[in-house]
């Protein structure tokens, strides 16, 4: 067949004939291109948000197990980080008896029964107890997870119990993630002097501060939708939750760095892991919920970190 025809034809030297709108050089339809990580960044925090911000206006029992589960997953990232075993399986022993401590600590802020709570801080000096004979790593890593995921758990649960407690959790939400886009945004534009590099080499204190005018400017956003007149402590409250937010970012990436993981979980799909997710807003709880039994301790006083300043 002459050269023409063969052309014609895409027949000859591997030719197929022309190319068409839509296909590659080899005449195939291209492979639609994945999902890149910002998009699944931004899709797992929608929707996590939206989860986290449902179960908040639910409150009672919907609250309670939401916030159990992830104060499990929470423990048992820890367990499988500080043990090198990025594969331990969650039916293991010690994260069963775990876990069992934070359900009954968990559910007896439903029912108030002194039982269930005693039953509960059993179960996890137990658990505290099979994870020390296990282990051959520090004993404080193996009963950091304990209070690591119970003070987040213990934590949230009180501050959802307050006075204005649906209120105190958006605001805890909106002051950690705008502190949170706020160091992203900011140390990505300006860059500078960095603020820990032994522990996060990518942080900066323009990021820093960034999330901090951020995390505060959030809050009292929020606050204002809801109504509360706006004073300068809430300003104070929003900007120590947003350093606590980012020590505990800073705490969690030198935890990383000590044991030698990127991420402490693959469960969000472009996030990583529940500890990478909630290493801010761990200690922002945790500060919260101090801050309100320091305002429950003064005369008159009550348990609600926004009326504290």
């Amino acid at each position: 067949m002459p050269q023409g025809e063969q052309e014609k034809h895409g027949k000859g030297s591997g030719n197929k004939g022309p190319v068409k709108k839509g296909q590659d050089m080899s005449g195939n339809k291209p492979v639609a291109p994945q999902k890149t990580e910002l998009s699944l960044r931004v899709s797992s925090a929608i929707v996590m948000a939206i989860g986290g911000i449902v179960s908040a206006w639910w409150g009672g029992w919907a609250f309670i197990f939401v916030w159990t589960a992830i104060s499990y997953f929470t423990y048992c990232e820890w367990q499988a980080m500080t043990e090198g075993r990025p594969d331990k399986p969650l039916a293991d022993f010690d994260i069963i008896a775990g876990f069992s401590g934070l359900m009954f600590i968990g559910f007896s802020f439903g029912n108030q029964d002194q039982t269930v709570q005693t039953l509960g801080l059993t179960l996890l000096v137990f658990s505290v107890m099979i994870a020390l004979l296990r282990r051959n790593t520090l004993p404080v890593w193996a009963g950091g997870g304990f209070l690591y995921a119970g003070l987040l758990l213990v934590s949230v649960l009180l501050l959802r119990a307050a006075p204005q407690g649906f209120i105190t959790i958006l605001f805890l939400f909106l002051v950690v993630w705008g502190a949170d886009v706020g160091a992203y945004f900011a140390g990505r534009h300006f860059g500078g002097p960095k603020l820990a590099p032994r522990i996060s080499p990518n942080k900066t204190w323009s990021g820093f501060l960034g999330g901090m005018i951020t995390g505060i400017l959030a809050g009292l956003v929020l606050l204002a939708l809801f109504g509360v007149p706006l004073r300068f402590g809430h300003a104070v409250l929003a900007g120590l939750l947003a350093i606590a937010s980012a020590l505990g970012d800073l705490f969690e990436s030198g935890m990383k760095r000590r044991f030698g993981v990127k991420d402490s979980g693959t469960l969000i799909p472009g996030h990583g892991g529940v500890m990478d997710r909630l290493d801010g807003f761990v200690f922002a709880a945790i500060l919260a919920c101090l801050i309100g039994l320091m305002q429950a301790g003064r005369p008159g006083g009550s348990f609600n970190p926004l009326s504290a300043f």
